[in-house]
């Protein structure tokens, strides 16, 4: 009996792993992804042609400058004694910056000075004379004229005359000159000052009190914050396409502010020799409460656009060989069209041939699909 049961197990469990063995190779697979989308379609995006605006710009960097901006220093060296006004600080037209050590120019002044005083006392004493013998010269003519002297005697009083006239010349002759001294001396000191030659706010500091400073060694820039603009560079290939009054788009590394907009101003006539670039000036239409001299900027001047133009991202088109191609979806099917490009920026390009108006262009999954493929759109622009 034990032997009778152990027999049916056996036979149960044979039966139950050929069972499994059968419905193993006879059970349907689950379709894979490629069923799923040849059937369903490759999801797609497109994008549908519309006569578009191709603009073109031309990409510069530069600073925040101003139209009235000076890199300024002392006309002669020497030590510097004070500097009144630090970087951000706010001056005044004509108001003193800088002061050079004028020691030894005072010195100068007072010798200066004396010599005029002395000038103008030797002045006034040879004045009396000079007048006392014209008054005598003129009695000594009515004298003569009446026969009360004689011509000698005349002679001798013209000779007194000629002499202190001579005299009076020569004493106004060295005042002159002792003016000149001083004011010469004036101007020398004059010049180991630095004063501001317009009202602004102080940018950059290259020395300090106690340096001695060569003429014409940079020691302070000054600006003009009311009348600050972009200063960009453009390379020779460029300038030609530049012109007054273009559109210009900014944006500053080192602000928050939005884009700020502006037109070209000025375009040098000529190329700077050090860097053989084209400086070029341009006005803001506004000026931001943030904005400062020295910040490094980015700029699109507009120097060209087309109207009612195809056109397609860059990146919606597949390079095969030299040529260009995209995917279009007809009646929910991929086909590849050749395309003729056009004018070209950072990122739009111009379709001038091989697809038209209205048609759906694969913008997103193309690298999934190939000609005659099955494709679902997904999404629109």
């Amino acid at each position: 009996m034990k032997r009778l049961l152990l027999i049916i197990l056996i036979i149960f469990a044979l039966a139950f792993f050929a069972f499994k063995i059968v419905h193993k190779f006879t059970a349907k697979a689950p379709p894979s992804i490629t069923q799923i989308q040849e059937q369903e379609g490759i999801p797609v995006e497109v994008i549908e042609i519309m006569p578009d605006t191709l603009f073109k710009f031309l990409n510069v960097t530069g600073r925040v400058g101003s139209e009235e901006e000076a890199y300024l220093s002392s006309k002669a060296g020497g030590r510097i004694l004070k500097i009144y006004k630090d970087a951000g600080d706010t001056v005044k037209k004509g108001e003193k910056i800088v002061e050079v050590d004028t020691t030894s120019l005072e010195l100068q002044r007072t010798q200066a000075k004396n010599q005029v005083k002395i000038a103008e006392n030797t002045l006034s004493q040879v004045k009396v004379q000079f007048e006392d013998a014209k008054r005598d010269l003129e009695r000594m003519r009515n004298l003569f004229e009446d026969d009360v002297i004689s011509p000698k005697e005349l002679e001798n009083f013209q000779l007194k005359f000629q002499t202190a006239k001579q005299q009076h010349e020569s004493a106004l002759s060295q005042l002159e000159i002792a003016e000149d001294s001083l004011r010469i001396v004036d101007a020398n000191i004059y010049d180991h000052s630095i004063f501001a030659p317009f009202d602004g706010i102080v940018g950059i500091r290259r020395a300090d009190i106690g340096e001695v400073v060569g003429p014409g060694q940079l020691i302070i820039s000054l600006y003009n914050l009311e009348k600050l603009n972009a200063q960009v560079q453009v390379a020779e290939n460029d300038i030609s396409s530049l012109k007054i009054g273009q559109d210009v788009m900014i944006t500053l590394d080192a602000s928050t502010a939005k884009e700020l907009t502006g037109k070209v101003t000025r375009i040098s006539g000529a190329p700077d020799p050090n860097t053989s670039l084209f400086d070029v000036y341009i006005a803001f239409k506004t000026i931001p409460a943030n904005l400062k001299p020295g910040l490094f900027l980015k700029g699109k001047i507009l120097i060209g656009r087309k109207e009612n133009v195809m056109t397609l991202p860059v990146r919606v088109l597949l390079k095969e060989g030299s040529g260009y191609f995209v995917f279009v979806v007809q009646d929910n099917k991929a086909v590849k069209k050749k395309v003729e490009l056009g004018d070209r920026t950072e990122d739009k390009v111009e379709i001038i041939s091989g697809i038209g108006v209205g048609m759906k262009v694969v913008s997103f999954g193309k690298e999934n699909v190939k000609t005659g493929s099955f494709v679902k759109i997904i999404e629109g622009n």
